[in-house]
């Protein structure tokens, strides 16, 4: 990466994707995550996320993903993003309107990831956004440093 390009990276952070086929939804908190400073990516459906995901190289800080999607579902989403971005699907929180089969609940269950359920409010996703920046921020400094020496 550039230093122009980490520098622009730097100044609006965490990069987050947020993935809901509620287009009204989806346009209402990525206008309150942006005024929040975040830098924010969204896809109507997993396929959507996949091209977002490719654009970016996976360079996210955080994903958003509700669990049911008329096209694909954060279950399948959570797998693509192990195989083609490994760790990224440690970052992802997933949204559900409440009603989660048992193979669902069995997924979130071991999944362990964070679940909102909507109605809800998006700040404990940027908390955890900020936190998984930090840490990601940190990591690319560090091994910065390390790779000068």
């Amino acid at each position: 990466m550039s230093a122009l390009a980490r520098f622009a990276r730097a100044a609006k952070w965490p990069r987050v994707l947020i993935i809901d086929d509620e287009e009204q939804l989806l346009r209402v908190w990525t206008r309150e995550l942006e005024l929040l400073g975040l830098e924010v990516w969204a896809a109507r459906s997993a396929r959507d996320a996949v091209g977002v995901l490719a654009q970016l190289d996976g360079d996210l800080d955080a994903v958003a993903c509700d669990l049911h999607m008329a096209d694909g579902d954060g279950m399948e989403l959570h797998r693509f993003l192990q195989v083609e971005y490994p760790g990224l699907e440690h970052r992802v929180v997933f949204i559900t309107g409440g009603a989660v089969s048992a193979r669902e609940n069995e997924f979130l269950v071991t999944a362990a990831n964070p679940v909102l359920e909507k109605p809800c409010k998006l700040g404990r996703f940027v908390v955890l956004a900020r936190e998984w920046g930090e840490r990601r921020q940190s990591r690319r400094g560090n091994a910065s440093a390390d790779g000068r020496r």
